[in-house]
């Protein structure tokens, strides 16, 4: 762009143009201008505007606004969101590890849950915040990942609730 202003007031990602910065600035021996930017989640940023169009940058570090819930502790996401992203991966990502025993047998998230999107702050309202010493337990382990299916459980309660299964050779396996 030849007007350093057309960038004002345009978004990229979750950031919002709002001003020139540091018209003079030089990167790599070349003049570099650059943006003081806001993101969604209220942080403000420098940077440079050619990033901007890229699209290589598209937020201010806080993984694109997805943690507007809170879930952000020190740049690190919480246990609770941890857990959401884990069930979805196992579920709805074939190159998981583990999704040959999850999302390969049949389980699902239920749409509510799953959305990229929104699917974290559904998932935090039905569930809650992760209890200490609990994970994610289905409590009928042949239905998938929804709010009347899922509780937060011990080690102990979780494995009084393995499925026990035979496989093909005739060995019982969970």
């Amino acid at each position: 762009m030849r007007n350093p202003n057309e960038m004002i007031g345009r978004r990229f990602g979750t950031l919002l143009a709002e001003e020139l910065a540091d018209p003079t600035y030089r990167g790599n021996g070349k003049p570099m201008r650059r943006y003081m930017c806001r993101c969604d989640c209220g942080n403000t940023k420098v940077v440079i505007g050619q990033n901007l169009t890229s699209g290589s940058t598209r937020s201010c570090g806080c993984r694109g606004g997805k943690f507007k819930h809170g879930h952000n502790r020190a740049h690190a996401a919480s246990k609770t969101y941890n857990t959401w992203v884990a069930m979805r991966h196992r579920c709805m990502n074939p190159k998981n590890s583990a999704y040959s025993r999850y999302g390969g047998k049949g389980i699902t998230v239920c749409p509510e849950w799953a959305d990229g999107e929104t699917g974290f702050e559904a998932f935090l309202a039905d569930m809650g915040e992760r209890p200490e010493n609990c994970t994610l337990d289905r409590i009928d382990n042949k239905k998938g990942y929804s709010k009347t299916n899922c509780r937060w459980a011990t080690t102990g309660e979780q494995y009084a609730n393995k499925r026990v299964v035979r496989d093909s050779t005739g060995k019982f396996t969970t």
